[in-house]
């Protein structure tokens, strides 16, 4: 029966006149007898589902006589089994049967799209969902990508071990971005060949880093299992069509059977960003010998990987460090579904050299480890040592409910439980090597909190306090709330609590605080850091609901500007403040930053005591380049490659200031300007930047970024938008430095102070701003100060700039705020 119903079968699934290209041009249109892959689906003895028989639909290209025609990955060709640098390679583990299944999304991984009006290495929003890109503080002003990843669950993203540990010095994982597809827009959409929109997906989302697990035998120097996993700090929402998870190769899916196999990525390697859009390539896999032959000299290949193409110009030139390598098949015996079969793990530094194939470890092999990692939110994760003071920062898991004839592992290292110290009887530990203590969660916070906060110092830690006091940890109680909390620390937590460790006092650690508390005592000076209050909690406020928390402060990747310059969507939030001064042309003499549809941020002194010649009149947003009409981004030819729409003027409703504003002091300058009508923001080129509150409150960054055109009372000193990162001043240090002119205070602060930079780029009224995790998911920029003064001569040395401290201003600025 089946030697002559299967080909009536399919036929059945087609219509007569289907000619459908193949989306992708390394794909070969071929006769359904010369597809195994599609033979073998026909020929089971399950009932396919609705979604497979819409892929075999799909894959229909035409005829050759009464054969059907097929889009084939397989195009003829099926690998061979023989082993790589063994003879005989063992089987990768067989995990039908392991428990952790249960974590992966088996009906909603790997869905095949098909994609017909698109050419070339192109992709369309929705065809790989699967993708992530991993971002990394550089120390410049924004984040930067530099290696990619696959969602493989709602927290987890399957990455390279190289992607994760032993980076370089400037290098420090801070976030995971999944369902982008274009990175220069902040919406993707597909459209026809007339240039017109037909479908866009919802914007991409942004993560935090709660762990990192790297395979505990990667070797740096064989580059051999270089697999990685990422737990996001929350969960992936696979609601939208553009984040869906990838299919794991085990069971039916095990082995692949293709000798073509799909590269996606933007190209994206320790080096930096190649492409802003998602692009893919069809590469021929390469016999494990043969590979082995070929990088003899330098690398050992051996059977746990896998090895793709070396065609010119291609091979992972276009995937991602940590990317994926994919191809479809059978999936739980029924479904054809894309399947990640290899993790983009090295090739030569010039990629897509001839003769040399991309090397990629084989996800198949380490599909124990990958299950075995997996956790749930059952189980409490915390990522602290409990460690001697003269050891090196590390990492490790608390664990929960142990008795003490319990032995456990994490990782390769064995946890032993033992008593240890005079007070026996109150806790239990655990001792991890010589130099290593695990204090057990139950009664750490009784006897164990400031040893649990030596676990993130090394001895020698002196840093000098940027912004705040050096005391006791008894004495900040930000720090301790922090530590008391019950929730794990995030990655960048952790970060910013080593970060803010300047010395010992005694056995108590000091550490860099801006809400110290200790003994007040009667002075009619300003308050200074050892008294001051916290900024206002507006967690709950009801007119929160008037700031865009989805749209505000975006973080883009600009790779076209150098030096001080931006990119024209950088720094969107960027406003313009125009005043008459009896000339012929307004003139813009202040800055400020669009909050939200309606307001605008600046200075006090923009507003209010003006000189007799100016007057307020209008506000503009979305200008980047003054002296030109039209706001363009160029590549090194100078040829432009992407242009904003025109900047929006507006006029001026009312103008609030705040009522303590004190021109002799320079304090509470501060003040907002509402517009006469509502922003559009929808063109990139005009967003809001997001305030501080919640897990924004405090700035944790020793730096951070001034933006502007330099506009002062004599007018603005640039044409182009720039931007400086400067360091921050302790108030203390600070209040020293202008002690003989003004009084700085908790609710200001300093930043700069180098030749030729500070102020000089920003302008009176503008913002003070920096990365930092919003709304306790979303990395954004935060505006933390609004530019109040200097001295006259700007940017010189020794001298930092002040700005008014915005989060101890918060309450003042919503309850300003009106429909």
């Amino acid at each position: 029966m089946m030697s002559i119903s299967l080909f009536v079968f399919f036929l059945a699934l087609t219509a007569i006149d289907a000619q459908n290209k193949c989306s992708n041009c390394d794909v070969n249109c071929v006769n359904i007898r010369k597809c195994p892959e599609i033979i073998s689906i026909l020929t089971s003895s399950g009932q396919l589902s609705a979604e497979t028989l819409q892929t075999l639909r799909n894959l229909q290209c035409g005829f050759e006589g009464s054969d059907p025609k097929v889009c084939c990955n397989q195009a003829l060709i099926t690998i061979t089994t023989e082993a790589s640098n063994l003879e005989n390679p063992p089987n990768p583990p067989d995990v039908t049967n392991h428990p952790n299944l249960r974590l992966l999304n088996h009906t909603m991984c790997g869905p095949i799209t098909q994609t017909k009006l698109l050419g070339s290495n192109k992709t369309g929003i929705f065809q790989y969902p699967w993708m992530a890109l991993i971002a990394y503080d550089t120390g410049r002003p924004n984040p930067e990508f530099r290696c990619g990843g696959t969602v493989i669950s709602s927290r987890y993203v399957l990455t390279a071990a190289h992607c994760v540990t032993f980076l370089p010095g400037d290098l420090r994982l801070i976030s995971v971005r999944v369902g982008d597809h274009d990175l220069s827009k902040e919406r993707d959409c597909d459209t026809n060949i007339k240039g017109l929109e037909i479908v866009c997906a919802e914007r991409y989302q942004d993560f935090g880093v709660e762990s990192v697990h790297f395979h505990p035998e990667y070797t740096r120097t064989k580059l051999q299992n270089d697999i990685a996993l990422i737990r996001l700090n929350s969960t992936v929402d696979f609601r939208p069509q553009n984040v869906k998870p990838i299919c794991l190769p085990f069971g039916t899916a095990t082995t692949l059977r293709h000798k073509k196999v799909v590269v996606t990525g933007w190209g994206t390697t320790e080096l930096g960003l190649r492409n802003q859009e998602l692009l893919q390539v069809t590469l021929t896999l390469v016999d494990n010998k043969q590979c082995k032959e070929m990088y003899r000299p330098t690398m050992q290949i051996w059977y746990k990987q896998l090895c793709v193409s070396g065609r010119k110009y291609v091979n992972f030139c276009l995937a991602d460090s940590g990317d994926l390598l994919q191809a479809p098949g059978i999936y739980n015996n029924r479904s054809i579904r894309m399947i990640q079969y290899g993790v983009v793990s090295y090739g030569l530094n010039q990629c897509g050299t001839e003769g040399f194939p991309g090397v990629y470890t084989n996800v198949a092999y380490y599909m124990d480890w990958i299950l075995n990692t997996l956790t749930t939110d059952v189980s409490h994760k915390w990522n602290y040592y409990i460690s001697q003071r003269n050891t090196s920062l590390l990492s490790i898991y608390i664990l929960k409910d142990v008795d003490e004839n319990h032995r456990s592992e994490t990782g390769k290292f064995p946890l032993d439980l033992i008593c240890k110290g005079k007070k026996r009887n109150s806790y239990k530990t655990r001792l991890f090597g010589k130099s290593y203590m695990l204090i057990s969660q139950i009664n750490m916070m009784s006897i164990g909190f400031f040893v649990f906060f030596l676990a993130l110092t090394v001895i020698d830690a002196q840093n000098e306090c940027s912004n705040g006091n050096c005391v006791n940890i008894r004495k900040c109680p930000e720090v301790i709330s922090l530590l008391t909390s019950s929730r794990p620390l995030s990655a960048e937590t952790l970060q910013t609590l080593r970060n803010l460790q300047c010395g010992f006092e005694g056995n108590d650690p000091k550490v860099c605080c801006s809400q110290a508390s200790t003994t007040t005592t009667t002075t009619t000076e300003a308050p200074n850091p050892e008294n001051l209050s916290n900024p206002p909690d507006v967690t709950n406020h009801p007119n929160l609901r008037l700031l865009d928390h989805t749209m505000c402060g975006p973080i883009t990747q600009t790779k076209v500007v150098g030096g001080n310059k931006t990119g024209i969507f950088q720094y969107p939030w960027m406003a313009l403040i125009a005043y008459d001064t009896g000339r012929p042309n307004p003139e813009f003499r202040c800055g400020g930053t669009v909050i939200s549809s309606r307001y605008v941020l600046t200075a006090a002194h923009c507003v209010t005591f003006l000189p007799e010649d100016l007057r307020l009149i209008g506000v503009r947003v979305g200008d980047h380049d003054l002296s030109k009409e039209r706001d363009c981004d160029t590549n090194n030819k100078g040829l432009e490659v992407v242009c904003a729409e025109r900047y929006q003027d507006f006029s001026v409703e009312s103008v609030q200031f705040h009522p303590e504003y004190t021109r002799t002091k320079l304090q509470n300058d501060i003040a907002l300007i509402r517009l006469n009508s509502t922003v559009d923001f929808r063109p990139r080129n005009v967003r809001p930047v997001c305030l501080p509150f919640g897990t924004a409150t405090a700035l944790n960054h020793n730096k951070a970024v001034v933006t502007g055109w330099g506009a002062t009372e004599l007018g603005p000193r640039s044409q182009d938008l720039l931007q400086a990162k400067l360091p921050l001043v302790a108030i203390e240090q600070c209040k020293e430095i202008y002690k003989r002119t003004t009084q700085i205070w908790y609710k200001q602060l300093c930043a700069g102070g180098q030749m030729n930079v500070d102020s000089c780029l920003g302008d009176s009224g503008g913002p003070l701003q920096a990365a930092g995790i919003y709304n306790s998911r979303s990395i954004r920029i935060i505006q933390y100060g609004v530019v109040s003064y200097g001295l006259k001569q700007c940017g010189t040395e020794g001298f930092p700039g002040v700005y008014t401290n915005v989060a101890y201003y918060m309450d003042w600025i919503l309850n300003t705020l009106t429909d």
